[in-house]
């Protein structure tokens, strides 16, 4: 995905800039929801948007909560791991997902793709 959330986009062709909010992954292509500088939300296509930063633009309630959050969410959230509710973004998962897979990979092997493996074989 070309896009996550608290990405700041524009919609192509035109001055609206705003922040991505949430994402509807029961259209193909997916549907982002933006909501714009001038107040008004609206949910258009991923081809129809531009990235202009990936920088995720914390809203005060998103601040004032990050004082409070205690390490390692605090370091997920600041690497961009995570989003500001602590759910693993697309690039936190793929990352989270390879270091489990390496740190891993031999245990998962035998308990789990050799069975598969044994099974297609009969």
């Amino acid at each position: 995905m070309k896009f996550e959330i608290g990405n700041r986009i524009r919609v192509r062709n035109t001055a609206w800039e705003g922040n991505i909010i949430s994402r509807d992954n029961s259209f193909s292509p997916v549907v982002w929801l933006i909501k714009f500088d001038n107040g008004v939300t609206s949910s258009y296509y991923e081809d129809s948007l531009e990235l202009i930063s990936n920088k995720t633009q914390m809203n005060l309630k998103e601040q004032f909560a990050s004082v409070f959050k205690a390490e390692p969410q605090k370091s997920f959230n600041k690497a961009g791991l995570t989003d500001s509710s602590d759910v693993l973004t697309s690039d936190g998962q793929a990352i989270f997902l390879s270091w489990l897979l390496k740190t891993n990979g031999d245990t998962f092997k035998t308990e789990v793709v050799d069975p598969i493996l044994a099974e297609q074989t009969k």
